[in-house]
């Protein structure tokens, strides 16, 4: 933490000042995306504030767990039926997914992606460890009756929630935007930042590594991805090319002005949706 203080002290505040403004744009672009998940005339305003107040559940259980309580409980209010309340966070996580595949198969293709001399990456290998955990688990859900009866009806009802979305493309092509937006927004944030502590990196490569980290920390189940998230997003910037202070540097204000001090906004806005018995 010395050497992050080092690197803060010579930092340019006025750049990660907007990187910080620029990440709250999130939960506007999250809020667009459940409202197309559900296809519901949800008001964004409280469901802004719903996205926030997941960045203070989080803190307690992780990411998944919380974000589907809390959808559920905001959505029962609004009178939308509970299949859609609970699938619609499969679909948008879904489509989040596709976002961030298609983001890095495009980095894939037109990106020199980072690899280092000691330690070279070989992507065909990560890419059959990713199909090989997914059959894995596939045959495991298949195989144990009690996981089975829990996830076969939700990917049931998910698939019947993407075939409505097949037969309706603006809303399709609207919650792939607002997962796009959601990834642009957050590189972006992640760019502005190294500049600010001049550790030059594309913006592509912002968005890149932000992916990566999101999708890597997503596999490890802890709350709000403490340590895990600071820890990937440290080591993929080194690969990237950006020296081991100023990665962790950058690692710990991203996290900061994108996890941690919303967390503390989402008490308020927890508070703000209870009284006002959005919850």
């Amino acid at each position: 933490f010395a050497d992050v203080w080092s690197s803060l002290s010579s930092a340019s505040w006025a750049h990660i000042g907007f990187g910080a403004v620029l990440a709250q744009g999130v939960y506007a672009t999250e809020a667009l995306g459940m409202r197309f998940a559900t296809g519901a005339a949800l008001p964004l305003v409280p469901l802004a504030a719903l996205q926030l107040s997941v960045r203070w559940i989080t803190l307690a259980v992780p990411s998944v767990a919380g974000r589907v309580g809390m959808n559920a409980a905001f959505l029962t209010h609004f009178e939308v039926p509970a299949t859609i309340a609970v699938v619609q966070g499969a679909v948008d996580g879904l489509a989040g997914f596709l976002v961030e595949v298609t983001l890095l198969l495009t980095a894939l293709l037109l990106v020199d992606l980072p690899s280092t001399p000691d330690v070279p990456i070989r992507w065909e290998v990560v890419a059959l460890a990713v199909v090989g955990v997914s059959v894995v688990s596939a045959l495991v859900v298949w195989r144990v009756r009690r996981l089975r009866e829990i996830v076969v009806p939700v990917v049931r009802d998910a698939y019947s929630m993407v075939a409505e979305f097949v037969r309706d493309p603006r809303r399709a092509a609207g919650l792939l935007g607002a997962n796009l937006g959601t990834r642009l927004i957050l590189g972006a944030a992640l760019w502005f930042i190294l500049v600010a502590l001049d550790a030059p990196l594309s913006i592509a490569g912002a968005v890149v590594v932000t992916v990566a980290t999101n999708l890597l920390a997503g596999l490890v189940p802890v709350p709000g991805g403490i340590g895990v998230a600071e820890a990937a997003l440290t080591s993929f910037l080194v690969l990237a090319g950006i020296d081991p202070e100023s990665a962790f540097s950058a690692a710990v204000v991203f996290r900061l002005v994108t996890f941690y001090l919303p967390s503390i906004g989402g008490w308020f806005a927890t508070r703000w949706l209870r009284r006002n018995e959005y919850l």
